[in-house]
């Protein structure tokens, strides 16, 4: 029996469900879109619980890492992730302007700003530690999951707004590792295709 393909619904744009997206291109699984409207989103709470579209089904396809330990640490990355993209919202892109996005990489980029006693809120260089401390080029020993590809799309973001000599002249393990998901042949050919979306976030060149 032939199982349908998912369903994934989302607004319009790349967002939060960019790292589902590829995901399930790394999996090899086909899938469907379906663009839905906030004021959709926000009015059918049956279908869209807390008002929010999901967007983590990385368990079904194997990209969760291997026991425990390992998921301990994917769900680690993955909160570090949308910790940093939620000060890059508040703080840089939805703020606009020169001002903020050089405030942001000073407070959550800058390398010598991350042991500062002023330091607060999230900072790339919690997920750099995170990356090292593996030592398999991956965010756990057993290979690549979603906590490598949400990190990935996080990195893109910088590199979109930062430019990529200058992020990676204070990431370069993280950059490499945005490279190495990209290049991998079923996300490059997701990128290359159809389905993937424009950013369209405002604030964001």
């Amino acid at each position: 029996m032939t199982l349908p393909k998912p369903r994934l619904l989302y607004f319009g744009y790349q967002g939060r469900a960019e790292p589902i997206r590829i995901t399930l291109a790394a999996a090899g699984v086909e899938f469907e879109q379906q663009i839905v409207e906030g004021a959709e989103v926000k009015r059918d709470l049956g279908a869209f619980h807390f008002g929010q579209v999901p967007w983590h089904i990385a368990r079904k396809h194997g990209l969760y890492g291997h026991g425990v330990a390992e998921q301990a640490r994917v769900d680690e990355v993955m909160e570090g992730c949308n910790d940093v993209v939620q000060q890059l919202y508040s703080k840089c892109i939805n703020k606009g302007g020169p001002a903020a996005r050089e405030n942001y990489f000073v407070q959550h980029v800058l390398a010598a700003s991350a042991a500062a006693a002023t330091a607060k809120g999230a900072h790339t260089a919690f997920l750099s530690r995170l990356l090292a401390a593996s030592g398999s080029g991956w965010f756990v020993e057993s290979g690549l999951t979603v906590a490598d590809i949400s990190a990935a799309v996080v990195v893109s973001l910088h590199l979109r707004i930062y430019g990529r000599d200058r992020f990676a002249g204070q990431w370069p393990t993280l950059v490499a590792l945005h490279d190495r998901v990209m290049a991998l042949p079923r996300i490059a050919a997701y990128r290359q295709g159809p389905q993937c979306l424009p950013v369209v976030s405002p604030g964001l060149p």
